[in-house]
């Protein structure tokens, strides 16, 4: 086989790229070594080890030959957190060493290489992801090349992988997932998705029916699934409660015969028509769309993988070709089925659009891949369908949802802009899988491709919801809220009519039911990954037990003004303290914007204003991490301090409500709206102007005047506070309550503590 091997170094990039080139194509390519272990991993059921050619390759060293100690992470298995390995939720960590066991196969992704100061390599695909491996020799040489089950490669195919090298392992995966965008020329980005791409479900509060809710395959006494959601919406009205969009899932499509198992295993039930179930919805299509504009609601609509009888194939009486399988070495007793060209999809789409869909959630990917040989056995079918799927979805103004999705689906999802968010979490589910939130792990690969992370839905009470598919209880509606709101994926609730908890939802939204968010998905720090390798755990910490130490850090930006939040959560005991230098490496802003901080935190149970506490802090100042165990969490506000602050002794602060103007030689910080989980977001303020001038940095968010322009409902009261520092370095806080003007907009002024309207 004649191959060209070409190695090229990018170094304004600090990336490598290596390339394959086949030549005269290879034939018989495959390694033959398909592993199938369908009793003990029924969700899995077979993979393929090795590859059919290598290039790069890595010999991992002799334990002690190197003057320091390495690290490997690698993004792993399903929904990208290992989902159904209880002992890795997220990234797999290892020592990178001879004798160390790297995961390879079909579920690998991304790998990283790191020192014990988190200077990191990122390795992964850069083109053809759904048709590349990692593997591991047996003499332990990690190498990177088609996949194993590939039979025949055509001539001239060609292969690239990336390699890029950062100062810190987030800001690594961060700046190789910005090179992984640009070089499909991808616009993609992480924040403010508009109306109209995606419509409200990517931006506003919703309602979901899917695996984990209440009313999943459960509709109310003596309706269809069509009438409980027309009772919602009116309650929903009822109740002033701004719910913009609604989940419907597997229920509303006709499936193929059998019924799904849990946890992802396919015993049978595929999509066999995507067309509506007049026995769910009443008039089917039209009962939708009846739904769609009394309630003024987008549809997230799902489905899973394709069943060989479905009715759209040619074979079965369709229109549309498909590649049609009758048994699946991965789930034997199923066939499955992959539609053929774009044509297929835009007839989906199409028929989507005349009922309300914007966004539509392709569920069951890994079983779709896995299942078939067409997707893991040929370099192009897993490849075309994706491709197809996206280019029709990207027509016709709807963007897509990856769940159940393995790395590789992450990787494709650089190419294609229609992709806008990913689950990272396993399905929602109160008292069965009470960990699902634990997702600042696997949020980095989704982050680094500016995708929404998606954490699923959550119940708002911690009561028994009688009635419901799965009562509950959930034992941290709090944090779950918390989690989902920072994911910047869809907020959904998934309650029964009579357990909705609106105080705890409006903590995420405004009154119109838009989402307050951050500018990131909430992202683990790196001593997650450094201590697990270099320090080792204790018997009774994650993987081993029942606790593992979640510390994730955000960011919003806002002109010239910075705000990091940081999430604690399951501290079982106290730990070694962070500090704002660790934050800021957690969310790749590698110059520190400031020399002196103000930190602040009220607590998440009841959002006192009585009880919030204002800390002056340096880049370095240890932080502690006390004793905070579940249900308990912690949420720190960290901006950049005014420089009378700055200036004055460290002394304790000394907090309170001040409603007199201060002296005009007083400063003032804006710490935002403190009553929401995400105090300050681009989707409440617009801008923030000083009118003494600014260094032009995120530094010295200190001015002697301020003026905030905020948007919302007209007539919505927003109240935001700041902080006030006087020349002499005392420190209050200022709250100014306004508001919003009929044309949806005020003007919040210190320290005239005043309210304009245009």
């Amino acid at each position: 086989v004649r191959m060209v091997m070409e190695a090229r170094y990018h170094p304004g990039e600090d990336a490598a790229v290596f390339r394959q080139v086949f030549v005269d194509g290879s034939t018989n390519a495959s390694t033959g070594d398909r592993r199938c272990d369908v009793e003990h991993m029924p969700w899995i059921g077979c993979d393929w080890k090795g590859v059919t050619s290598s290039f790069p390759s890595f010999s991992l060293p002799e334990e002690g030959s190197r003057s320091e100690e390495l690290g490997w992470l690698m993004f792993y298995g399903e929904h990208l957190n290992d989902a159904h390995n209880d002992t890795h939720r997220g990234p797999r960590v290892g020592r990178w060493q001879r004798g160390e066991s790297i995961p390879d196969g079909l579920l690998a992704g991304p790998l990283a290489i790191f020192n014990k100061s988190g200077a990191a390599l990122v390795i992964s695909p850069l083109t053809k992801p759904m048709a590349s491996s990692l593997s591991q020799s047996p003499d332990g040489d990690v190498s990177w090349g088609v996949m194993g089950g590939v039979l025949d490669v055509p001539k001239g195919y060609t292969i690239s992988h990336i390699v890029h090298g950062g100062r810190g392992i987030n800001q690594a995966f961060h700046k190789w997932g910005t090179l992984m965008l640009e070089y499909y020329g991808n616009p993609r980005k992480m924040q403010r998705v508009p109306r109209g791409s995606g419509g409200f479900v990517e931006t506003h509060l919703g309602y979901e029916t899917d695996n984990g809710a209440y009313y999943y395959y459960n509709p109310m006494a003596s309706t269809d699934m069509g009438g409980t959601l027309d009772t919602l919406g009116s309650y929903f009205e009822q109740l002033a409660l701004p719910v913009r969009w609604a989940n419907l899932d597997s229920w509303r499509y006709f499936k193929g015969p059998g019924t799904t198992g849990g946890e992802g295993v396919p015993m049978a039930g595929g999509a066999k028509n995507w067309s509506t179930d007049p026995s769910m919805v009443n008039d089917a299509e039209k009962g939708l769309n009846n739904l769609h504009v009394s309630h003024k609601w987008d549809y997230m609509a799902h489905n899973r993988w394709w069943q060989n009888v479905t009715d759209y194939a040619i074979e079965n009486g369709g229109k549309f070709p498909f590649l049609l399988e009758s048994e699946s070495k991965a789930y034997p007793g199923n066939g499955f089925a992959l539609p053929q060209g774009e044509d297929f999809w835009n007839f989906i789409m199409d028929y989507g659009k005349q009922w309300g869909l914007t966004l539509y959630e392709q569920d069951w990917l890994w079983v779709q891949f896995l299942g078939m040989e067409a997707t893991t056995r040929t370099v192009h079918a897993a490849e075309d369908w994706l491709d197809e799927l996206t280019n029709a979805a990207l027509a016709h103004n709807i963007t897509v949802q990856y769940c159940m999705a393995l790395p590789r689906h992450a990787l494709q999802a650089a190419k294609a802009p229609a992709v806008t968010q990913i689950r990272t979490s396993d399905d929602y589910g109160p008292g069965v899988r009470d960990g699902q939130w634990r997702i600042g792990r696997s949020s980095l690969l989704a982050s680094a491709l500016a995708l929404a992370s998606y954490k699923d839905e959550f119940l708002t009470t911690n009561q028994n919801e009688t009635g419901g598919r799965l009562k509950g209880p959930e034992p941290f509606p709090l944090l779950q809220a918390a989690v989902a709101t920072y994911s910047l994926g869809p907020v959904g609730f998934a309650d029964g009519i009579d357990f909705i908890n609106k105080t705890l939802l409006m903590r995420s939204a405004n009154a119109q039911g838009e989402i307050l968010r951050p500018d990131m998905p909430l992202v683990a720090l790196e001593r997650a990954y450094l201590d697990e390798v270099f320090s080792g755990v204790g018997s009774d910490d994650w993987p081993s037990g029942d606790t593992r130490v979640e510390i994730w850090a955000s960011k919003t930006v806002i002109g010239n003004n910075l705000w990091l939040h940081v999430l604690v959560a399951d501290i079982a005991r106290p730990q070694k303290p962070m500090s704002v230098l660790e934050i800021l490496d957690a969310v790749s802003l590698p110059s520190p914007p400031s020399e002196e901080f103000l930190m602040i935190e009220r607590p998440v149970e009841s959002f006192s204003s009585s009880e919030i506490r204002m800390t002056r802090i340096s880049l370095d100042t240890p932080i502690d991490l006390p004793v905070a165990p579940l249900p308990g969490f912690r949420l720190l506000h960290i901006v950049p301090a005014p420089p009378a602050a700055a200036a004055a002794a460290a002394s304790a602060p000394s907090v309170g409500k001040e409603k007199e103007a201060p002296s005009s030689s007083a400063t003032f910080a804006l710490l935002g709206e403190l009553d929401k989980w995400v105090p300050a977001s681009p989707q409440r303020i617009v801008r923030a102007d000083s009118h003494d001038g600014n260094d032009g940095h995120h530094g010295h968010q200190g001015h002697h005047s301020m003026s905030i322009t905020a948007r919302g409902a007209p007539g919505e009261s927003v109240s935001l506070s700041f902080a006030r520092v006087e020349a002499n370095g005392t420190l209050s806080l200022v709250s100014v309550e306004c508001p919003v003007g009929a044309a949806g907009t005020v003007v919040v002024t210190v320290p005239e503590n005043g309210c304009m309207h245009g």
